[in-house]
Protein backbone atom coordinates (compact mmCIF):
# COMPACT_ATOMS: atom_id res chain seq x y z
CA UNK A 1 0.00 0.00 0.00
CA UNK A 2 1.12 3.48 -0.90
CA UNK A 3 2.37 5.46 2.16
CA UNK A 4 3.51 2.02 3.78
CA UNK A 5 7.33 1.76 5.20
CA UNK A 6 9.52 -1.42 5.03
CA UNK A 7 10.00 -2.55 8.83
CA UNK A 8 13.83 -2.50 8.85
CA UNK A 9 15.33 -5.94 9.07
CA UNK A 10 17.07 -7.61 12.25
CA UNK A 11 20.25 -9.17 12.17
CA UNK A 12 20.83 -12.83 13.91
CA UNK A 13 21.61 -10.95 16.91
CA UNK A 14 18.30 -9.94 16.91
CA UNK A 15 19.99 -5.85 16.36
CA UNK A 16 18.79 -4.07 13.21
CA UNK A 17 21.02 -4.64 10.31
CA UNK A 18 20.63 -1.84 7.37
CA UNK A 19 24.41 -2.11 6.26
CA UNK A 20 26.33 -0.35 8.95
CA UNK A 21 28.60 -1.65 11.43
CA UNK A 22 27.00 -2.70 14.65
CA UNK A 23 28.66 -1.80 17.85
CA UNK A 24 29.94 -5.13 18.33
CA UNK A 25 32.04 -5.16 14.85
CA UNK A 26 33.41 -1.58 15.83
CA UNK A 27 34.87 -2.89 18.68
CA UNK A 28 36.47 -5.65 17.34
CA UNK A 29 37.90 -3.17 14.53
CA UNK A 30 39.24 -0.71 16.82
CA UNK A 31 40.74 -3.84 19.05
CA UNK A 32 42.70 -5.36 16.00
CA UNK A 33 43.94 -1.39 15.58
CA UNK A 34 44.81 -1.40 19.22
CA UNK A 35 47.06 -4.46 18.53
CA UNK A 36 48.41 -3.20 15.60
CA UNK A 37 49.50 0.58 17.31
CA UNK A 38 51.49 -1.31 20.30
CA UNK A 39 53.27 -3.73 17.76
CA UNK A 40 54.52 -0.85 15.67
CA UNK A 41 55.52 1.22 19.20
CA UNK A 42 58.62 0.02 19.27
CA UNK A 43 60.08 -0.05 15.83
CA UNK A 44 58.78 3.58 15.74
CA UNK A 45 60.77 4.55 18.94
CA UNK A 46 63.77 2.50 17.18
CA UNK A 47 63.42 4.63 14.43
CA UNK A 48 62.88 7.95 15.91
CA UNK A 49 66.34 7.17 18.38
CA UNK A 50 68.28 6.28 15.13
CA UNK A 51 67.51 9.38 13.51
CA UNK A 52 68.26 11.21 16.66
CA UNK A 53 71.68 9.87 17.33
CA UNK A 54 72.37 10.50 13.40
CA UNK A 55 71.84 14.04 13.77
CA UNK A 56 73.94 14.67 16.76
CA UNK A 57 76.74 12.25 14.80
CA UNK A 58 76.40 14.73 12.50
CA UNK A 59 76.56 17.84 14.12
CA UNK A 60 79.57 16.41 15.83
CA UNK A 61 81.39 14.98 13.15
CA UNK A 62 80.51 18.73 11.30
CA UNK A 63 82.47 20.61 13.84
CA UNK A 64 85.27 17.94 13.93
CA UNK A 65 85.70 18.07 9.97
CA UNK A 66 85.38 22.01 10.18
CA UNK A 67 87.89 22.13 12.67
CA UNK A 68 90.53 20.44 10.85
CA UNK A 69 89.74 22.06 7.12
CA UNK A 70 89.76 25.66 8.53
CA UNK A 71 93.14 24.66 10.78
CA UNK A 72 93.90 23.58 6.85
CA UNK A 73 92.83 27.07 5.18
CA UNK A 74 94.15 29.63 8.26
CA UNK A 75 97.54 27.91 8.75
CA UNK A 76 96.85 27.89 12.54
CA UNK A 77 95.95 25.68 15.22
CA UNK A 78 91.68 25.16 15.68
CA UNK A 79 90.15 23.35 18.34
CA UNK A 80 86.96 21.66 19.18
CA UNK A 81 85.90 21.55 23.24
CA UNK A 82 82.76 20.97 25.10
CA UNK A 83 81.24 24.12 26.64
CA UNK A 84 78.43 24.51 28.77
CA UNK A 85 77.43 28.03 27.60
CA UNK A 86 78.30 28.11 23.86
CA UNK A 87 76.09 31.06 22.78
CA UNK A 88 77.61 33.23 25.52
CA UNK A 89 79.38 36.30 25.09
CA UNK A 90 82.83 35.04 26.23
CA UNK A 91 82.29 31.10 26.38
CA UNK A 92 84.82 29.16 28.00
CA UNK A 93 85.42 25.57 26.99
CA UNK A 94 84.38 23.12 30.50
CA UNK A 95 84.86 19.90 31.56
CA UNK A 96 82.23 20.37 34.72
CA UNK A 97 78.71 19.08 35.39
CA UNK A 98 76.40 21.83 35.14
CA UNK A 99 72.89 22.52 33.76
CA UNK A 100 71.77 18.64 34.06
CA UNK A 101 75.01 17.09 31.78
CA UNK A 102 77.54 15.55 33.68
CA UNK A 103 81.02 16.47 32.99
CA UNK A 104 82.04 14.27 30.41
CA UNK A 105 78.71 14.81 27.93
CA UNK A 106 79.49 16.92 24.79
CA UNK A 107 75.79 17.28 24.65
CA UNK A 108 75.82 20.35 26.39
CA UNK A 109 77.17 22.13 23.71
CA UNK A 110 80.92 22.90 22.10
CA UNK A 111 82.78 25.75 20.64
CA UNK A 112 85.25 25.49 17.13
CA UNK A 113 87.73 28.66 17.71
CA UNK A 114 91.32 29.27 16.27
CA UNK A 115 93.86 30.12 18.29
CA UNK A 116 95.60 33.04 18.58
CA UNK A 117 99.22 32.86 17.81
CA UNK A 118 100.15 34.30 21.24
CA UNK A 119 98.75 31.69 23.21
CA UNK A 120 99.74 28.55 23.93
CA UNK A 121 97.40 26.36 25.67
CA UNK A 122 94.80 24.20 24.14
CA UNK A 123 90.95 25.40 25.07
CA UNK A 124 89.48 28.53 23.92
CA UNK A 125 90.99 31.86 26.03
CA UNK A 126 91.08 35.56 25.36
CA UNK A 127 92.52 36.79 22.25
CA UNK A 128 90.70 33.40 20.33
CA UNK A 129 88.43 33.70 17.74
CA UNK A 130 85.41 31.95 17.63
CA UNK A 131 84.36 30.00 14.45
CA UNK A 132 81.47 27.90 15.87
CA UNK A 133 78.90 27.64 18.13
CA UNK A 134 77.21 24.57 18.91
CA UNK A 135 73.75 24.38 21.37
CA UNK A 136 72.58 21.72 23.54
CA UNK A 137 71.98 18.91 21.38
CA UNK A 138 69.60 17.57 23.95
CA UNK A 139 66.66 18.77 26.51
CA UNK A 140 68.11 17.85 30.22
CA UNK A 141 64.14 17.77 30.86
CA UNK A 142 64.00 14.46 28.98
CA UNK A 143 64.24 11.13 31.14
CA UNK A 144 65.91 9.67 27.79
CA UNK A 145 67.77 11.45 25.72
CA UNK A 146 71.34 11.76 23.05
CA UNK A 147 74.40 11.79 25.25
CA UNK A 148 78.02 12.14 23.88
CA UNK A 149 80.53 10.76 26.01
CA UNK A 150 84.14 11.99 25.56
CA UNK A 151 86.85 9.46 26.27
CA UNK A 152 88.32 11.53 28.23
CA UNK A 153 88.99 15.59 29.31
CA UNK A 154 89.52 18.05 26.97
CA UNK A 155 90.08 20.30 23.47
CA UNK A 156 90.63 18.06 20.28
CA UNK A 157 93.01 20.65 18.77
CA UNK A 158 94.43 20.36 15.09
CA UNK A 159 97.41 22.47 14.01
CA UNK A 160 97.91 24.19 10.46
CA UNK A 161 98.68 20.52 8.46
CA UNK A 162 95.50 19.05 9.62
CA UNK A 163 97.36 17.03 12.26
CA UNK A 164 95.49 16.19 16.00
CA UNK A 165 97.89 18.10 18.11
CA UNK A 166 96.23 17.72 21.54
CA UNK A 167 92.55 16.12 22.91
CA UNK A 168 91.80 12.85 24.13
CA UNK A 169 92.65 9.49 22.80
CA UNK A 170 89.82 7.06 21.69
CA UNK A 171 86.57 7.37 20.29
CA UNK A 172 83.68 9.54 21.34
CA UNK A 173 80.22 7.15 22.47
CA UNK A 174 76.83 8.76 21.00
CA UNK A 175 74.37 7.03 22.57
CA UNK A 176 70.81 7.23 23.83
CA UNK A 177 69.19 6.83 26.96
CA UNK A 178 68.89 8.27 30.69
CA UNK A 179 72.42 9.74 31.46
CA UNK A 180 74.12 9.66 34.80
CA UNK A 181 75.00 12.96 35.51
CA UNK A 182 78.02 12.12 38.53
CA UNK A 183 79.88 10.11 35.94
CA UNK A 184 80.47 9.07 32.34
CA UNK A 185 77.63 5.74 31.62
CA UNK A 186 78.62 2.99 30.10
CA UNK A 187 76.47 2.40 26.83
CA UNK A 188 72.84 2.78 27.16
CA UNK A 189 71.37 1.23 23.64
CA UNK A 190 72.48 -1.39 21.02
CA UNK A 191 72.29 1.70 18.81
CA UNK A 192 75.12 3.35 19.84
CA UNK A 193 78.08 5.20 17.45
CA UNK A 194 81.75 5.68 18.08
CA UNK A 195 83.60 8.99 16.44
CA UNK A 196 87.22 9.31 16.63
CA UNK A 197 89.85 11.63 15.81
CA UNK A 198 93.41 9.51 14.78
CA UNK A 199 96.75 10.48 15.62
CA UNK A 200 97.08 12.34 12.10
CA UNK A 201 93.41 14.11 12.22
CA UNK A 202 91.61 11.44 10.61
CA UNK A 203 87.55 11.52 11.34
CA UNK A 204 85.99 8.02 11.60
CA UNK A 205 82.71 6.54 12.67
CA UNK A 206 82.16 2.94 13.63
CA UNK A 207 80.47 0.73 16.18
CA UNK A 208 81.18 -0.40 19.60
CA UNK A 209 83.26 -3.14 19.89
CA UNK A 210 82.30 -5.56 22.70
CA UNK A 211 80.04 -2.88 23.82
CA UNK A 212 82.57 0.21 24.09
CA UNK A 213 83.97 2.66 22.07
CA UNK A 214 87.61 2.22 21.86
Amino acid sequence: MTGDRAEPRLGPDGNRSDGGFTLIELLVVMAIFAILAAAAIPGFNRFTTAARLSESGSALRGALELARSEAIARGARVGVCRSVAPNAAAPACSTAAAGGYAGGDWASGWIVYQKAAANAGDAFEAGDAVILRQPPLAPTDNAARVVIWAPADGALVFNWNGVRTAGPVGAFALDFGTPSLSARNALLSNQAVCLGVNVVGRIAQGQPVSGACG
